[in-house]
């Protein structure tokens, strides 16, 4: 017998091993340990064959067959072997993204310190005997462990839990059970919906598979039907998946999803331990979680019975992985309620035009919310031309008394900026001189207070120079604003008010997130300055004042998508204002207030803007109406790269039904020291842009391979240059 073994590798193929005479057969999906390359590695099973057409000296056995049963569901493993042919990635690599670290390493796919313990009946005799009487910590302990308790439920309830429930232990006073299936933990606690959200409810289907593209102007609750539709689910003993573009927004809605629908939520995120993931993935699998949220990773969680996905914010970028294994969750995740024939739920202010263009097409249903839910209007926006005044530091003086006016009310204010540091760029008036990275085709940010020149590109980092390197003048200026510099003068004009830096210097993980904001939830008056990671899903009702410090950046970028994203981004972030009792303001600062993106999205609104760009896209074949993918590589030689790409495209067979244009340089044509090129594949359908891929990588493989040379295959790119 012979079995084909994938290996975490960036091989396009499986490793043929044989199974020594009277061992049972692994099935497709179970762990075994081989030998390789002079080293022990984990694989994975993919097939069993009962010949091989190897001679036999020449094929190794496995050394151990680690699972019984396949370590992924039926319906993960399918929607895994079908992401590494959509996305043309090696099947190895692909199928260890969805394990956790333990389980990559060899270990029992169930946690060491999973499971949950209960008091045994000669325990409770115990109890009731009194026999605990002058061991209080124990005596509470056993009448906690009345009931099956977690591990996690334990090391809550004492620090020394694990000295007290081994003793209690060897006198047969407790036993380790199974643990319980999901079960609702309280009430569900919520908003009546209004009858728009009611309607929504009742137009899908949460029996067989569909995928619903829900677009709600912001604050118009959303959340509330999901967690309506989530509720039904959980009643009928289903488990739900909910997806997020980010952890910070994992917290928040943790406690609303647990309030409303009265059922535990588990979260999945990066910010696990490798111990907490791989908890979290066994509890789904054994069904004794009910409802998990996650960020993009979290597609590939193993579930007992899922019945309803949800993805949030689908439109957002963060949804695509961009290193390694290159996929879409939104996609994946579409793909998942396919297969297992269960609705999918896309909800979105903004939605992505690959989303509209499916809802055109009759693929996805469409339905909206048109109005804020507690009855609250929507934000006007206005915009502020920084031709008539350009103010200081990036804050024009209109702007600064729309500040002062809103923070003397009492109220909250955001000011966003999509920069982080202090000034983008360190300049020299005397000799012209500019902190470039070495490194990379980009400035080095100025962080003043660390005292720092920083690349966030590469992250190279060297010491802010007080004299110009080239000419030694000694008035450097800094050019530009960012999250840091704006602080700094918002908090010369407004002393006495909190100012609240909100970008990834400042909140490294989700706790210091939500510390960072706690003055924004207690209503107190405050200015939040901020990058993007203000613009998703937040709920402050006090905050009155949006501020949109740069918003001409993208206007025109060589990217097609940079004004869809531009779009999304303004009207996500301007969302956050008024969104409780009282009205909010939006005031966007440019210098360009007559341009048509302005003119379209203020007069008309985002449906108008994505009706255009659909047009815009059909005449010039780009997504979503074609369909693009990248061959991308780099190398510290820029001919060893580009030569590479051009060998390969060279070797194409003639005729092909796509149009392979390059080898074009990227957008960044230098990062980290590498030299990168790209050829661009675009198709009028998906099986042509397919065949052409796999004659691209049919041709790559055969190339030999270069030292210091690296490519891959990027399918749906998001970041097409």
């Amino acid at each position: 017998m012979w079995l084909q073994v994938a290996l975490p590798l960036p091989l396009y193929r499986s490793f043929t091993y044989a199974l020594p005479a009277g061992w049972p057969v692994p099935r497709p999906g179970c762990r075994v340990r081989v030998p390789f390359a002079h080293r022990k590695a984990i694989g994975v099973v993919v097939a069993v064959c009962e010949q091989c057409e190897l001679p036999a000296d020449r094929v190794s056995a496995i050394e151990a067959v680690l699972d019984d049963e396949p370590v992924y569901p039926s319906d993960l493993w399918w929607l895994l072997n079908w992401a590494a042919g959509y996305y043309q990635h090696p099947p190895g690599e692909v199928l260890f993204t969805a394990l956790p670290a333990p389980l990559r390493e060899g270990r029992p796919p169930q946690p060491a310190d999973d499971g949950c313990w209960q008091a045994t009946e000669s325990g409770r005799q115990a109890l009731e005997a009194g026999q605990f009487q002058r061991a209080p910590v124990r005596q509470a302990l056993m009448e906690f462990l009345l009931q099956p308790r977690s591990v996690a439920a334990l090391r809550a309830f004492h620090k020394h839990w694990r000295r007290h429930l081994r003793l209690l232990q060897q006198q047969a006073w407790v036993e380790s059970v199974p643990s319980p299936l999901a079960q609702a933990s309280g009430t569900a606690a919520r908003h009546a919906l209004n009858a728009a959200q009611q309607q929504v409810v009742d137009a899908v289907a949460l029996q067989g598979f569909s995928t619903t593209l829900l677009q709600g102007v912001t604050g118009s609750g959303k959340t509330e039907v999901y967690m309506a539709m989530m509720e039904q689910v959980l009643r009928a003993g289903r488990q739900v998946l909910v997806l997020v573009p980010e952890i910070g927004l994992t917290p928040q809605l943790l406690q609303r999803l647990e309030q409303g629908t009265g059922w535990p939520v588990t979260a999945l995120h990066s910010g696990l331990s490798d111990r907490e993931r791989q908890r979290v993935h066994w509890q789904a699998r054994q069904g004794t979680a009910a409802v998990v949220v996650g960020t993009r990773s979290a597609v590939f969680t193993p579930f007992a019975d899922l019945g309803l996905i949800v993805v949030d914010e689908e439109h957002d970028g963060s949804y695509k992985q961009q290193e390694g294994f290159r996929y879409h969750a939104r996609d994946l995740a579409v793909a998942r309620g396919r297969k297992l024939d269960i609705p999918v739920v896309l909800g979105s202010a903004t939605p992505s035009l690959e989303s509209l263009w499916n809802a055109v097409r009759g693929r996805y249903r469409h339905l909206r919310l048109k109005t804020r839910a507690a009855g609250a209007a929507l934000p006007q926006l206005r915009l502020l031309d920084l031709r008539v005044e350009q103010g200081e530091h990036g804050i024009s003086e209109r702007m600064k008394a729309a500040v002062r006016a809103m923070l003397e009310a009492g109220r909250q204010v955001l000011l966003f900026i999509n920069q982080r540091g202090y000034a983008p760029v360190q300049f020299c008036p005397q000799c012209g001189w500019q902190g470039h990275c070495p490194d990379c085709d980009r400035p080095m940010i100025v962080h003043r207070k660390a005292g720092w020149l920083r690349c966030h590109h590469c992250r190279r980092q060297e010491r802010l120079p007080a004299t110009c390197p080239d000419c030694g003048h000694g008035a450097l200026v800094h050019v530009g604003t960012g999250t840091q510099r704006v602080a700094e003068r918002v908090e010369q004009l407004f002393p006495d008010v909190p100012v609240i830096r909100v970008d990834r210097d400042s909140s490294r993980n989700v706790q210091t997130f939500q510390q960072l904001l706690k003055p924004v939830r207690d209503g107190r008056p405050c200015v939040l300055v901020g990058t993007q990671m203000l613009a998703k899903g937040h709920d402050y009702p006090n905050i009155g004042l949006v501020g949109v410090l740069q918003a001409d950046q993208s206007l025109y970028s060589l990217d097609f998508r940079a004004q869809e994203h531009l779009a999304q981004l303004l009207l996500q972030v301007a969302g956050r204002a008024g969104r409780g009792r009282q009205a909010g303001e939006v005031l966007i600062q440019t210098w360009l207030p007559e341009h048509p993106f302005f003119v379209t999205l203020l007069q008309r609104g985002y449906d108008a803007l994505a009706e255009q760009w659909l047009k815009e896209r059909q005449l010039l074949g780009l997504p979503p109406a074609g369909h693009m993918a990248l061959l991308r590589a780099e190398a510290r030689d820029r001919e060893l790269c580009e030569g590479f790409l051009l060998q390969v495209k060279a070797g194409l067979p003639a005729p092909l039904q796509a149009k392979v244009s390059g080898p074009l340089p990227s957008l960044m044509q230098r990062k980290a020291g590498f030299f990168r090129y790209l050829l661009v594949v675009q198709a009028e359908t998906r099986a042509q842009r397919q065949a052409c891929l796999q004659a691209l990588l049919a041709g790559a493989e055969q190339i030999r391979r270069r030292k210091g040379l690296r490519w891959w295959v990027d399918v749906d790119p998001q970041d097409p240059f």
